[in-house]
């Protein structure tokens, strides 16, 4: 019994980690698409320990391997297209970074970060790497978080 409890409790917890993105196009890149490549890392965090670092949601990926970046850089571009504020940096025509604030959802305030190292100008490294945050936070909490 005390099973079906946890795992009742933890589908709960990952449908609504599930629900942070809807409406994104970077929502389809969550949830198991990448699960089985060796070349990418997703990263899920709510409950307390999202609470611990002020947020509702944190999610990230990591993709290292270039194949897997185009469908990546184009949800990005999408959303951020709608998005409230953005910082953009492109290097050799390609995304390099992006900042993008998007509008509130359900009192929240929703930020994706994106980054591609390839192109960094100090120790390049085949790593692109996209985050979702949600939270009742701002803009320069997310860039003090980011930064660390």
């Amino acid at each position: 019994m005390k099973r079906m409890i946890f795992i009742f409790i933890l589908t709960l917890v990952a449908a609504g980690a599930a629900q942070a993105q809807r409406g994104l196009a970077i929502a389809s890149l969550f949830g198991g698409r990448y699960k089985h490549s060796p070349h990418a890392t997703e990263i899920v965090v709510t409950g307390p320990k999202a609470e611990r670092i002020n947020l509702d949601v944190y999610r990230s990926l990591s993709v290292t391997d270039r194949a897997l970046v185009p469908p990546v850089v184009r949800a990005v571009t999408s959303d951020g297209s709608k998005a409230v504020s953005k910082e953009v940096e492109y290097r050799q025509g390609r995304l390099y970074y992006g900042y993008y604030v998007l509008s509130p959802r359900n009192g929240n305030n929703r930020f994706i970060f994106y980054l591609d190292q390839s192109l960094a100008r100090k120790q390049p490294a085949n790593v692109v790497t996209l985050i979702y945050m949600e939270g009742d936070v701002s803009s320069a909490y997310i860039k003090k978080l980011i930064k660390q």
